[in-house]
C-alpha cells in the first residue's frame, strides 16, 4: 500500500461532510434500517421479535432452534450471539454454552445499553440465523462470513470478505481475529488473505482458496450495496452483506463510520480510489454549425467612416446679431454654444 492511504483525519472529515446526523441515527438502528430496506424490496434476515423490556423475556425459550441475538444500536459486533439449540441449552460458533439464565442475563445487558454507542437503553433483536453460501465457505470457517463494501457518494470503492475463525470466536470482525480476504472491485476475484493481529498475509492455499477464485453474482452484490447506500443517504459508508445458503443477497447492516483496515486487506488506498476519474468521461457536445445562409468566407463591408466633428468650444455670446447668426446655422437659439 502506498503512502497515499486514507488516514483517520480524512475519514472523519468525509463522515462529517457527507453523513448528516439523521442519516447516522438511521444507520445506527438496525431495525429501522431493515424496515427501510424491506420497504424497497431489499432482503434482510427475518426478525422473529423485538424485546423492549425485561418483561418481554417471558417465553424466550419458545423461539426457533437457531437464532441470533443482537443489540439494535450495537457496533463492532459487540453483544451479538449466534446460537444453536442443543437440548436445554444453546451453543455459539465458538462452542460457548448459554443456558436460559445466561441468555436472559445477556439480553438484560443489551437492554441496559451496555453494547450501544451511547449510555442509553437499547432494544434487543431476535433474528433468523443465516448460513453462508458454499461460495463463501472455505477451510477453518467458524461463524458467518460477510462481505463489506465501502461506498463513497453511493458508489462502491473497495470490497473484502470478513472471514470468522475460531480465533475470532465466530465473529466477522478483524479487530477480534477474523481474517480479511481482499476482493477486486471490478470482478470480485480474491486478491489476498490478511491477518490484522500480526499484520501478515497468508497464502490462499492455507485456507483452500483457489488462486483466481471469483465470487458469483458479483455485479448484483455491488449493485445491491450501492442501492442500500443510496437509501441510507450516507455519503461515506460500509455496507455489510451476505450470500446465504440459497445464494440470496441479504443486507445485514450499514456502518456510518467504516473502518480503514480494508486498505491493508487489499493493499490499496481508499484515498486513491476516491480520487480516480470517472470510468467514462462525459461526452463533448458537438460544435454549433454556422448559419446556412451566412457562408464562412463572406464578410460584410464596413460602413464608411464619418468625418470627425469639430470640437465644441464654450464661450459667451458677444451680441444679439451673433446669437441670431448662430441660431440660423444650428437651427436653435441658445445663450451658450456647446
Amino acid at each position: 500500500m502506498t503512502c497515499t492511504a486514507m488516514g483517520v483525519n480524512l475519514r472523519n472529515y468525509l463522515i462529517k461532510r457527507l453523513n448528516t446526523r439523521p442519516q447516522q441515527e438511521l444507520a445506527k438502528s438496525k431495525l429501522a434500517f431493515k424496515e427501510l430496506l424491506n420497504k424497497h424490496g431489499i432482503l434482510t434476515p427475518r426478525t422473529y421479535g423485538v424485546i423492549k423490556h425485561i418483561t418481554d423475556l417471558e417465553g424466550i425459550e419458545q423461539i426457533p432452534v437457531d437464532f441470533v441475538v443482537k443489540p439494535d444500536k450495537g457496533h463492532g459486533g459487540n453483544g451479538i450471539l449466534l446460537l444453536r439449540r442443543e437440548n436445554d441449552y444453546w451453543l455459539t460458533p465458538g462452542n460457548h454454552v448459554y443456558r436460559l439464565r445466561d441468555l436472559k442475563r445477556h439480553i438484560e445487558m443489551i437492554l441496559d445499553g451496555q453494547f450501544s454507542d451511547a449510555a442509553e437503553n437499547d432494544l434487543c433483536l431476535i433474528e433468523e440465523r443465516i448460513y453462508p453460501s458454499q461460495a463463501l465457505t472455505f477451510d477453518k470457517l467458524v461463524g458467518l462470513p460477510d462481505i463489506r463494501i465501502v461506498c463513497h457518494n453511493h458508489k462502491a470503492v473497495a470490497a473484502m470478505i470478513r472471514y470468522p475463525t475460531m480465533r475470532s470466536g465466530g465473529k466477522a470482525n478483524l479487530s477480534v481475529g477474523a481474517l480479511g480476504i481482499g476482493l477486486d472491485l471490478a470482478t470480485g476475484t480474491v486478491r489476498g488473505l490478511y491477518e490484522k493481529e500480526n499484520h501478515v498475509f497468508h497464502p490462499l492455499i492455507a485456507y483452500h482458496i483457489p488462486k483466481g477464485y471469483t465470487l458469483p453474482y458479483w455485479s448484483a452484490i455491488v449493485a445491491t450495496a450501492e442501492r442500500a447506500s443510496a437509501l441510507s443517504g450516507l455519503g461515506f459508508s460500509g455496507v455489510d452483506m451476505i450470500l446465504d445458503a440459497q445464494d440470496r443477497i441479504l443486507i445485514l447492516e450499514i456502518n456510518g463510520y467504516p473502518g480503514l483496515e480494508i486498505q491493508n486487506v487489499n493493499r490499496a488506498s481508499l484515498r486513491s480510489a476516491l480520487e480516480k476519474p470517472p470510468a467514462t468521461p462525459p461526452a463533448t457536445p458537438p460544435a454549433t454549425p454556422p448559419p446556412p445562409d451566412f457562408p464562412p468566407a463572406t464578410r460584410l463591408a464596413a460602413p464608411p467612416r464619418q468625418p470627425m466633428r469639430q470640437p465644441m468650444v464654450y464661450r459667451p455670446i458677444q451680441s444679439s446679431q451673433e446669437q441670431q447668426r448662430l441660431a440660423q446655422q444650428q437651427g436653435r437659439i441658445t445663450g451658450y454654444e456647446r
